[in-house]
């Protein structure tokens, strides 16, 4: 092709940062997708931006490669200077963390991903509540207004202030977290520019797309598009294919590869590693705030709240996994597991090779690929069905969660806090002279994100699946009303708080006259004596009580004097990784370890994904106190292996105590649910008993519910354990069919199905009522003599006896 008549005017313009042949490439494809009519300095106007970009994106490769070696070294270097007895184990510490007692392994890319995350959501919430303004930004009451003010904030140009106060307030300090996750992940590899007229990241709910046709989805969208922007330079009659490509990529959840023979898609966008993921949905411009807001009620997730919502912890994923795997994690993951085989001999070789799958299965937790679903519906209604079982089966799971005061007081144990100190945090709080309000405000500041703000309490047992919408909602209110989410609230801020207030009250010593059991909780995560001497100059004093605490806010606070504004963040990052980290061991949530054991790498909306899960549900609590509290306790201390661990008194005693007590608080539990269901404490003295307490307060795991058990801490037996509830449930369908089939009553049955299996109506405060009520004499009814015999088999199976008797309080006959 002859040179372009422009071709001289853009190589003066560029000088030696490109070369001829570039600047042709670039006119040639301007000239390629232009519309026809288009004068020279058009075409040289657009080539110069297409210069501009592909110079951009050239420098971000560079840059990211840059990253990328860096990342790969720090990986391989940590794990042979740290792990050299383990390197396997070493790999796991780097992704999501080790119980091993070495130098930085709960600093892991998964603890950093928690600690961003909370870090911008708490920040946002805590700015919100300092100014008297969360209601208002969660009732959604003002969504247009504060759309319309960040608009107004970002370009002014295209909008008009709404005269709300309160929304232009709310606007500026979402403005101000957004922001700084802009940055932050750039910093490791992103690129996300501001734009003019931005409101917030465009959420697309790939259910709701999937639900039109494409060319429906098209019309609607295309409708509402800034088109200038969003198709720069491309000419109209591409823009059809380009919204096609869209449709499919955001309908499926994944990103289409783009041919590289295809100009026009070429010409648009696409991405090749986790730092372009983070910006790929704004692709779409909007043309005003209210456009905006029509395509996310429309396709998106609805509200305003929830798309920030989603926006701050998935930039807090993308963040910590960058900053510590680099921009491609996966490759550097691939990079470091060849280097340490090279460098290994062949049986650790092997051993790398063996364990490949289990690194990608503990990555496809944390990059989010195991929530990218195969098929759409499938996982839709998997999740459903899962979230209408947690509620139909956790109505009582605050009194299992009486489990959590001995494993938190076993956490603060291994910190080095004393018998009557660890009991009284875990049990009552040991600040409560500070008014509750004051408390939720330090717990903010510490990272601890409380649950009822986002609905992700049912995580604890059913593990993460990122439900949206009504079903998030629901699951929301029913886990405020069986109160599991204000107890899970108060001990995660009573732990944080202990922990903080443990470093305030020795602030003033030196880092050598720490107890060894601070000290060597605090190199787990890189914090040594040069961070301490920082730390001491960040102590804040609650005026009222006299207490003192150290957060990460206050170290954020401090002057340059103190320490450049790098080092200030980079250790304000590592103590909210500590207090993020340890609270969610004190109060076990599960992680990608858990969720990888558990889940093995499968996506959701595929067969054997929706099978795993299916089986999974509810055993994420147990598995984690195995992986997390007791795994701890063997190994935390420095001890290689088990039996290492038992000839270590501290260890030893330290894991007796903790199964010794769980074992308390769970007949503590098993007694309190007996008591509402009419039945007499079980004995003591006897040995099934004491199994079932120890398993229901959850000591040995996910191992003892179905090995060693005839009951877990929901009431399942052990194939249901195994299988997970839905199975469970399906058993109990089969049962009925079974009954009509051999011309029995079903009815009882029939009752007992809608009872189990109904949310809302199992609140372990209004469940009694119900049965001795309502259920009870529906099941006499229907089936004479059922309560008699259900007594009878109680009596025998658990050697208990009534208090009350269903069958002394319902009429013969039911009514």
């Amino acid at each position: 092709m002859a040179d372009h008549p422009c071709l001289t005017e853009l190589l003066a313009k560029y000088g030696d940062k490109v070369t001829k042949r570039q600047a042709q490439n670039w006119l040639d494809q301007v000239v390629e997708l232009s519309q026809e009519g288009r004068t020279p300095d058009e075409l040289l106007e657009a080539a110069s931006r297409l210069g501009e970009e592909k110079l951009r994106q050239a420098n971000l490769k560079k840059r990211n490669t840059a990253l990328m070696l860096q990342a790969e070294t720090r990986v391989f270097d940590y794990i042979k200077n740290n792990w050299s007895d383990d390197m396997i184990e070493g790999m796991f510490a780097v992704m999501a963390g080790s119980p091993r007692a070495k130098p930085g392994s709960r600093l892991s890319a998964y603890a950093m991903q928690r600690q961003y995350e909370t870090k911008w959501r708490n920040g946002l919430v805590h700015d919100l509540e300092e100014a008297g303004l969360r209601q208002d930004y969660i009732s959604g009451d003002l969504d247009r207004d504060i759309a319309v003010e960040l608009h107004l904030l970002n370009d002014g140009k295209n909008a008009a202030p709404t005269g709300n106060k309160e929304a232009a307030q709310i606007a500026k300090i979402i403005q101000k977290h957004m922001d700084e996750a802009r940055q932050t992940v750039n910093r490791h590899g992103a690129d996300i520019r501001k734009l003019d007229g931005y409101i917030a990241e465009q959420t697309h709910d790939m259910y709701k797309i999937r639900k039109v046709s494409m060319d429906q989805w098209i019309a609607d969208t295309y409708a509402r598009l800034d088109v200038a922007k969003t198709f720069q330079d491309i000419p109209e009659k591409h823009h059809r294919k380009i919204m096609e490509y869209l449709y499919k990529t955001l309908a499926s959840g994944e990103q289409y590869k783009i041919p590289t023979s295809d100009p026009v898609l070429t010409a648009f966008k696409h991405t090749f590693n986790i730092g372009d993921q983070v910006s790929k949905s704004r692709y779409l411009h909007f043309k005003s705030p209210d456009a905006w807001l029509e395509y996310n009620k429309q396709y998106g997730y609805g509200n305003l709240r929830e798309t920030l919502d989603a926006q701050l912890k998935g930039h807090g994923d993308a963040a910590g996994l960058m900053q510590m795997m680099g921009p491609n994690p996966r490759e550097v993951l691939d990079r470091v597991r060849q280097r340490i085989g090279f460098a290994a001999d062949e049986k650790l070789a092997a051993k790398i090779t063996d364990n490949a799958k289990n690194f990608e299965n503990v990555l496809a937790e944390m990059d989010g690929t195991t929530r990218i679903p195969g098929n759409p519906t499938l996982a839709k209604w998997g999740s459903i069905f899962r979230g209408q079982q947690s509620m139909a089966k956790l109505g009582g799971s605050v009194l299992s969660a009486l489990s959590d005061i001995p494993i938190a007081a076993s956490e603060l144990r291994y910190q080095g806090h004393g018998f009557l100190s660890r009991y009284n945090d875990s049990i009552i709080g040991g600040y409560n002279n500070i008014p509750r309000a004051h408390r939720k405000q330090f717990a903010l500041k510490l990272g601890i994100y409380f649950d009822g703000l986002s609905y992700d309490v049912g995580a604890r047992y059913s593990g993460r699946e990122d439900v949206r919408g009504w079903m998030s909602r629901a699951q929301g209110l029913f886990f405020k009303r069986n109160l599991l989410q204000p107890w899970t609230d108060r001990m995660r801020a009573n732990m944080g708080l202990a922990m903080s207030g443990r470093l305030g009250s020795v602030a003033d010593k030196p880092f050598s006259a720490l107890e060894p059991a601070l000290k060597n909780v605090l190199n787990l995560y890189n914090i040594g004596e040069a961070d301490w001497k920082i730390m001491q100059q960040a102590v804040e004093r609650h005026a009222e009580s006299g207490h003192s605490f150290i957060t990460p806010t206050g170290i954020e606070a401090l002057g340059d004097d103190i320490a450049d504004a790098a080092k200030r963040q980079d250790l304000a990052d590592r103590l909210r990784a500590y207090f993020t980290d340890r609270t969610e061991i004190a109060v076990v949530n599960p992680d990608a370890r858990t969720n990888a054991l558990l889940r093995q790498g499968t996506r959701t909306g595929t067969v054997e994904g929706e099978f795993l899960r299916i089986a999974a549900q509810f055993k994420s609590f147990p598995t984690g106190v195995m992986q997390k509290v007791l795994a701890r306790d063997i190994y935390g201390q420095g001890h290689r292996t088990f039996f290492e661990a038992m000839q270590s008194g501290s260890a030893m005693l330290g894991l007796a105590e903790t199964i010794v007590v769980t074992t308390g608080f769970g007949y503590l539990s098993m007694t309190t649910k007996d008591l509402l269901k009419g039945r007499e404490p079980r004995d003591p003295l006897d040995p099934s008993t004491m199994t079932a307490a120890m398993l229901q307060g959850g000591a040995l795991g996910i191992y003892g519910d179905f090995v060693l058990g005839t009951e877990n801490r929901f009431g399942q037996d052990p194939i249901t354990t195994l299988m997970g509830p839905g199975v469970g449930t399906a058993g109990d369908v089969l049962k009925t069919l079974i009954k009509i089939r051999d011309g029995d009553d079903p009815s009882a049955n029939v009752v007992n199905l809608m009872k189990n299996n109904t949310p809302f109506i199992n609140l372990f405060y209004t469940r009694m009522a119900l049965d001795y009520l309502v259920f009870y004499r529906m099941q006499e009814y229907m089936n004479p003599g059922y309560l008699s015999r259900m007594e009878s088999r109680v009596e025998e199976e658990n050697k208990q006896n009534w208090w009350m008797r269903p069958s002394d309080h319902v009429p013969y006959g039911g009514f």
